[in-house]
C-alpha cells in the first residue's frame, strides 16, 4: 500500500507523479487554484507542457526529483536528494530511502 499524499505535503514548485487523463505523468505544482471551489492546485505536465488542475491530493502518487546522475525521475521517500552528495545518494538508494 502506498503512502497517501496529504494537502499539507504539497508544495508549490515541487514535482509529483500524478494521474492525468488516466495515465501516470510527472507534474510540477505551479499555484493554488483559488477559483470556483477554491480547492486544489494548478500544475504543468512535464512531458506535454500542458496545464492540469489537481483537485485533490489523492490524485498525487508521490513526490519525485530529477536524479543529478542518471537524469531520470526518482521517487523521494524520506530523504531530500538535493542535499545529498553522490556517496550519500547511493547509500540512501541502497537502503531503500529513495526508490
Amino acid at each position: 500500500m502506498r503512502n497517501p499524499i496529504r494537502k499539507d505535503d504539497v508544495e508549490i514548485g515541487a514535482h509529483f507523479i500524478a494521474l492525468v487523463s488516466g495515465k501516470i505523468a510527472v507534474v510540477r505544482i505551479e499555484a493554488r487554484a483559488w477559483g470556483g471551489t477554491g480547492k486544489g492546485w494548478w500544475a504543468k505536465n512535464v512531458a506535454t507542457d500542458r496545464r492540469v488542475r489537481i483537485t485533490t491530493a489523492a490524485r498525487l502518487r508521490g513526490r519525485v526529483v530529477m536524479s543529478p546522475f542518471s537524469g531520470k525521475w526518482v521517487r523521494v521517500t524520506s530523504t531530500d536528494p538535493r542535499e545529498l552528495g553522490r556517496d550519500k545518494w547511493n547509500e540512501a538508494k541502497n537502503d531503500g530511502r529513495i526508490r
